[in-house]
């Protein structure tokens, strides 16, 4: 994962982007202001998350959509609130992967797949 600017207080394009995504697929971005450093699968789905939803106090969902390269991104504009510089943030991706028509070439549990964790710590 990464992003295209530092991310800053009132960084309105601020974008998240995220390589080696399956292609033409659809994605859950997810971000909390708490991490899983090692990294678990709470639901026994067969994906590690590095987002910590168990003790964050903070979460935002977020979709992407994937290129035919397997490049995804979105949109996540940092509003301009003083309050948010210095507040750390950790963001991942969940994908579906996709399936061509009378195929099963997924071996991935529900076709889902994760992606690792990207830590982000808002400037003033």
């Amino acid at each position: 994962m990464g992003a295209n600017l530092a991310p800053s207080v009132n960084a309105a394009g601020f974008i998240l982007s995220s390589t080696n995504a399956p292609r033409s697929a659809v994605g859950l971005g997810l971000l909390t202001n708490s991490q899983d450093l090692f990294g678990s699968d709470p639901f026994g789905i067969g994906i590690v998350l590095h987002v910590d939803l168990l003790f964050a106090t903070q979460v935002i969902s977020f979709d992407l959509k994937s290129d035919a390269g397997g490049s995804g991104s979105a949109s996540l504009p940092i509003p301009n609130n003083p309050g948010l510089a210095g507040s750390t943030f950790f963001a991942q991706t969940v994908w579906i992967e996709g399936r061509p028509t009378g195929q099963d070439c997924s071996t991935a549990l529900l076709h889902l797949m994760s992606s690792r964790a990207v830590s982000l710590t808002i400037q003033p």
